[in-house]
């Protein structure tokens, strides 16, 4: 470890999502995943800021999740 890190622990929060569409098909979304290096502390502390890290997660999910079934309708009009 460096000095940098030395009071630090690295934190990974990853989700993958499975959209079910028409015909018993699906796409999968993911896995996307985040890492970061935060300050020790105590379970709740890191409790929170893996929260903080899912929640960007998901919301990137659900951007991609949008965009896929705005592609699918699409594809359906033609």
């Amino acid at each position: 470890m460096t000095e940098e890190t030395l009071d630090k622990i690295k934190i990974m929060t990853g989700a993958e999502e499975k959209v079910g569409l028409e015909g018993y098909s699906n796409v999968v979304i993911g896995p996307i995943s985040i890492s970061r290096w935060i300050e020790d502390g105590d379970d709740e502390y890191i409790k929170g800021e893996l929260r903080k890290n899912l929640l960007l997660v998901e919301e990137i999910i659900a951007e991609v999740r949008q965009e896929v079934l705005e592609a699918v309708q699409e594809a359906k009009k033609k």
